[in-house]
């Protein structure tokens, strides 16, 4: 079961008994406010009707007026009248690599000893001498010895053998001579080298004198001065100078030896003159006997006489033609040396030619060639003529703009006129520049009409970027007159005209709102004019025409 709560019992006695208690007093109440703010609210929303219902009653007459008019402040500054021109980068420095000018003989003169006029005079000196030495040592008589000394004379001073008269040694060693010739080619180097040589005959522009392109430096390659930019095919001029160099040597050789056959003939004439001698003074003493001879020996000695005057008489005088002979052999045997030197020389040239180096330090810069119905930049392998510019090196420090100007504008131009440059392929890209030169002539018309003429002029950079190379086309603005630093400036646009020669300006007037203004112009540009008088800085302009008020 639940205990039972039992209240304590209290005495009556000692109990609190009720009173009463008096009412506390109420606070005071604060002064009521709202309605000032209720009046404040009234006042405002009164004002904002009124100017909505002027607004409204502006917009209900003038329609155009619901649209923004744009503005701009008068602000203080200078102003910059330029002429803007159109060109191409380029570089003041540079240097044209071209294709070389091959020299030497396309007929292959004095190549492999094929030297025939040599050859021609050391075969006829040894017949000569061939000649010679059979007669003496066959014991003839002095007429034999004087007609085999003029047959040689013969032989040596002609340049095409004779075929009639000569001994049957020197006719052997002619055809052995002929035989060794055919079996070791036109060259003496053999039949495989006639094969080879047969594409270089070194005419026109094939064989020797060919000109491929087999290395070439790749556009856009920094090089320095002196180093190899391109490299043509030299095979065969490599084998060419190999043939000279020999032919030279042999040539030489050949020198020597006419000079040493040609001395044999000249002591084996001086032998004829002292043989013609003797016989001569054999027949005089064979004059002594003439009273002890009969009368036919007398008339046979007699007329052996007179032959031997004549014989001695022409075999002397036949001496100064052999001196003469023997010169001219030697003079035309150094000249075709000479010639031969002279060849080794080209060919050496030419090879070196073949090595195109850079004169300055630079960029590449590849050039364009016709190649299969359309402009290409010029390769490796590809043939070129001779002069042909194939590339070109330039110097990326000293970029100027080659540009032109009309010829209306360039009296206006001053050498020394700053200028900005824009660059197409970069437009965040501008570099001053000043003008540089200004062209004397105009250019010659192109495409377009004869009568448009355009002045070139040249502008310098006066400062450098990377991304700036060769043939690339820009703007430049040339500043060509400028106003004063502290003069009142609108833009172009917030100047109006009813009529020329008097400007004026809309200028806003916190009262009256827009307010036409004459204006005195000075300088203008193509987005800036300079105010003389009329506005003064701070002032807000128009750069429209404000609406106009409707007639009431």
């Amino acid at each position: 079961m639940q205990p039972q709560y039992q209240q304590p019992a209290t005495d009556t006695a000692t109990a609190p008994q009720p009173h009463v208690v008096p009412h506390p007093p109420e606070p005071a109440r604060p002064p009521r406010r709202w309605p000032y703010v209720l009046i404040v609210l009234l006042i405002a929303g009164a004002a904002g009707w009124w100017l909505m219902a002027r607004r409204s009653a502006a917009e209900r007459t003038s329609p155009a007026a619901a649209a923004a008019i744009r503005t701009a402040p008068v602000t203080f500054g200078s102003v910059e009248a330029v002429l803007r021109v159109t060109g191409v980068t380029a570089a003041q420095n540079y240097s044209s690599m071209m294709s070389p000018q091959m020299r030497g003989s396309r007929s292959n003169f004095g190549r492999d000893g094929s030297n025939s006029l040599s050859s021609q005079m050391v075969a006829a000196t040894v017949t000569s001498n061939a000649s010679q030495s059979n007669a003496s040592s066959s014991g003839s008589s002095s007429s034999a010895g004087s007609s085999n000394l003029s047959a040689a004379l013969r032989a040596s001073t002609s340049r095409v053998s004779s075929g009639g008269s000569g001994s049957s040694s020197s006719s052997s060693a002619a055809s052995s001579a002929a035989s060794a010739a055919n079996s070791m080619g036109a060259s003496g180097l053999g039949s495989t080298s006639a094969e080879l040589g047969a594409g270089s005959g070194g005419g026109g522009g094939g064989g020797d004198f060919s000109l491929v392109l087999e290395k070439m430096t790749p556009p856009g390659t920094r090089v320095s001065k002196g180093q190899v930019v391109a490299e043509f095919d030299r095979q065969y001029m490599l084998l060419r100078l190999d043939d000279y160099r020999a032919s030279v040597t042999q040539a030489e050789a050949d020198l020597r030896k006419l000079k040493t056959n040609l001395d044999v003939t000249r002591k084996a004439h001086d032998l004829t003159i002292a043989k013609a001698k003797a016989t001569l003074d054999k027949a005089n003493l064979d004059m002594k006997t003439l009273p002890v001879l009969s009368d036919m020996d007398v008339a046979r000695v007699k007329l052996s006489v007179e032959e031997a005057q004549a014989k001695y008489k022409q075999t002397v005088e036949e001496s100064r033609l052999v001196e003469a002979s023997i010169a001219s052999q030697i003079r035309n045997a150094e000249i075709e040396v000479e010639q031969t030197r002279i060849e080794l020389r080209r060919v050496t040239a030419n090879t070196d030619r073949m090595l195109v180096k850079t004169p300055i330090d630079g960029i590449a810069v590849a050039q364009n060639l016709y190649r299969g119905g359309e402009m290409a930049q010029i390769r490796a392998g590809d043939q070129l003529w001779p002069g042909m510019t194939f590339m070109t090196v330039v110097d990326p420090s000293s970029m100027v703009v080659d540009a032109v100007v009309n010829q209306s504008d360039v009296e206006r131009l001053r050498i020394g006129a700053k200028a900005t440059v824009h660059f197409d392929a970069y437009p965040d890209l501008k570099l001053p520049a000043r003008v540089y030169s200004v062209g004397g002539i105009a250019r010659q018309g192109g495409q377009r009409a004869s009568y448009v003429k355009e002045i070139p002029i040249r502008l310098k950079l006066e400062q450098l970027d990377p991304r700036v190379i060769p043939d690339l086309s820009v703007a430049a603005d040339v500043i060509v007159e400028t106003a004063g630093e502290k003069a009142a400036v609108v833009p172009l646009g917030a100047v109006f005209q009813d009529s020329p020669g008097r400007p004026f300006v809309f200028v806003r007037d916190a009262a009256a709102g827009w307010k036409r203004r004459d204006v005195e112009l000075g300088l203008a540009s193509y987005i800036q004019a300079v105010v003389r008088s009329g506005l003064k800085a701070g002032e807000v302009v128009a750069l429209e025409r404000p609406p106009q008020k409707a007639p009431m």
